[in-house]
């Protein structure tokens, strides 16, 4: 089954398309517009030849239609390019679809409803306070018109853990935490904040039993964006000191508290990580990027983390005091003879921080890197690694623990 994922590009379309090319049963082919990436293809939706000649070269079987102009303030600004993209985009791929008999999944908004009567379910009566909102209602109403064989999902909020696509909440938010901006954020505004894992997940089931309808999708716990930040703040180990409240209107409008029915969608046995669950999954792929491998140089540690014998003091990143009788956690000094070589291993559930009082190479995945006295290298789990010694004997110490994201006596900012 061949699927076209528009808006690939994004947070969202990205995770949908690493999720479905996961299994064999999809041939998945994404498009951008303004935000290339080499695995997909450039598409202008608004551009009719365009697509109708793209979908020709492809024969999609199912078009999963992510592209949008999101930023509601933006959209409130620029209507017409707001139309374009929104309406008009959504138009020539709802015709393509009709003229080839093919299935289409559209990517609505929780903004098409007001806010003021919450809860609200896939029946509920739409009304839109702001032209973004707007304009996702009449692109599911020209789908609605003119396709018998569609879906329209319906996610509020949306954040994941890849910061290489468009910022989200977090990404931005940690970004001004780390360079000690002042950020104002709204405190009435009830959100209920979605992973974009949740709602591939979503996608990937209502396509799976060829679903058809409109669907809620996204999670029952709300928050506003102040709350939310401190929260954030907190989890990664940032002050909330600089973290206020915005008392000014936005440019749009903002429905006040949609909180979304998506019991439909639960049949499905679809679940949506609350706030908690969220921060948890998105630390952890955040320290996976960033910390495939660590190495902490000797010489870039601050005098005041710097061990007697010069480097980073292993027990410094504890919160606590760390001993070999501490549960869950594994603290011990080896030592390699020279010339010899441990054989490249990894831990399948357990991370690892090695401490080297000495010289050697460190051999990780394909990489060999030589390792100065009093380095520090962090490894998370399934990185295979070898250590290579020379003339002298190499003196490590070692620490093995199940989770070293979420214990906090070991890795924090």
């Amino acid at each position: 089954m061949k699927i076209l994922v528009t808006g690939a590009s994004g947070l969202l379309g990205k995770k949908t398309m690493e999720l479905l090319s996961l299994s064999k049963r999809f041939e998945v082919i994404g498009t951008y517009l303004t935000h290339p990436n080499e695995m997909i293809y450039k598409l202008d939706i608004t551009n009719k030849i365009s697509v109708e000649a793209f979908f020709h070269d492809f024969n999609f079987d199912i078009v999963i239609h992510a592209a949008a102009l999101v930023d509601a303030d933006y959209c409130e600004k620029d209507k017409e390019l707001c139309e374009n993209i929104n309406v008009i985009g959504t138009m020539n791929l709802v015709d393509v679809c009709k003229k080839n008999g093919k299935k289409l999944l559209f990517v609505s908004s929780d903004y098409i409803f007001d806010g003021d009567r919450p809860p609200y379910t896939e029946d509920s009566a739409p009304h839109p306070v702001n032209f973004y909102g707007v304009t996702k209602l009449e692109g599911e109403e020209i789908i609605k018109k003119n396709l018998d064989d569609y879906i329209i999902i319906r996610p509020p909020l949306l954040y994941g853990d890849d910061d290489e696509t468009k910022p989200d909440f977090i990404t931005t938010l940690l970004k001004k935490l780390k360079n000690n901006e002042k950020i104002f954020l709204d405190n009435e505004i009830i959100k209920y904040p979605t992973l974009t894992e949740d709602i591939a997940q979503s996608i990937l089931a209502l396509i799976s039993v060829d679903a058809k309808g409109i669907f809620n999708t996204g999670s029952d716990e709300g928050i506003t964006k102040y709350q939310w930040a401190k929260k954030i703040a907190q989890f990664y180990g940032y002050t909330e000191d600089s973290i206020f409240e915005n008392k000014e209107s936005p440019s749009a409008p903002r429905p006040l508290n949609v909180l979304l029915d998506s019991s439909k969608i639960k049949r499905l046995n679809i679940s949506f990580a609350n706030i908690e669950q969220g921060l948890k999954k998105t630390f952890k792929t955040d320290y996976a990027k960033k910390f495939n491998f660590r190495i902490i140089r000797s010489k870039d540690v601050p005098l005041e983390d710097r061990s007697p014998y010069g480097g980073y003091f292993i027990k410094r990143l504890f919160n606590g005091q760390l001993n070999d009788s501490d549960e869950n956690v594994g603290l011990y000094e080896t030592i390699i003879r020279p010339h010899s070589t441990v054989k490249s291993h990894y831990h399948k559930n357990l991370d690892e921080i090695l401490y080297f009082f000495t010289a050697c190479f460190l051999v990780i995945g394909s990489e060999k890197i030589e390792i100065h006295p009093n380095d520090t290298v962090i490894l998370p789990r399934g990185v295979p690694h070898e250590v290579i010694t020379q003339n002298e004997e190499v003196r490590l110490l070692a620490i093995k623990i199940p989770n070293i994201v979420e214990d906090k006596r070991i890795y924090k900012h």
